[in-house]
């Protein structure tokens, strides 16, 4: 649904539009604006990227593919959320394993941050803002606290 997209839209812009551009801070990503990383949009020229085109992308490479238009409200917003952060194909994967309970994607995300980091000892220090985020989410689509 065309509102539920704008909904989690505004959520992620909120969160990702904050700081116009950004270097690497580490995650080896590159050169991010919008939420929107070089290292995953070769085709993007990042530095000069509109709002406007964030929000086409978003739509287009996040939405769509992570088939958040088949899911009810707030699963949708959580799988956009959540395929902006691991990509739209993991991202739908969990929606699918969630079976449309939207509680059962946030604890699903928390772990998946969480195994990252056990596999990965160098993720450490994202660990804290991931899940900061997945509360964020929590928090505005569930109104409760997944920890």
């Amino acid at each position: 649904m065309i509102e539920n997209y704008e909904k989690a839209e505004a959520f992620t812009l909120n969160l990702e539009g904050k700081s116009p551009v950004a270097k690497d801070i580490g995650d080896g990503a590159g050169l991010t604006k919008y939420g929107i990383a070089q290292k995953w949009h070769h085709d993007v020229d990042v530095a000069s990227l509109t709002l406007d085109k964030a929000k086409e992308i978003y739509r287009q490479q996040y939405w769509i593919p992570a088939g958040c238009d088949g899911l009810p409200y707030p699963l949708d917003c959580i799988t956009f959320d959540t395929a902006i952060n691991e990509g739209p194909g993991t991202a739908k994967v969990m929606a699918r394993g969630a079976d449309g309970n939207a509680q059962k994607m946030m604890d699903m995300r928390r772990a998946k941050c969480i195994s990252v980091v056990q596999h990965n000892p160098d993720k450490q220090q994202f660990l804290k803002g991931w899940l900061n985020r997945c509360d964020a989410l929590a928090d505005h689509y569930l109104n409760v606290h997944t920890a």
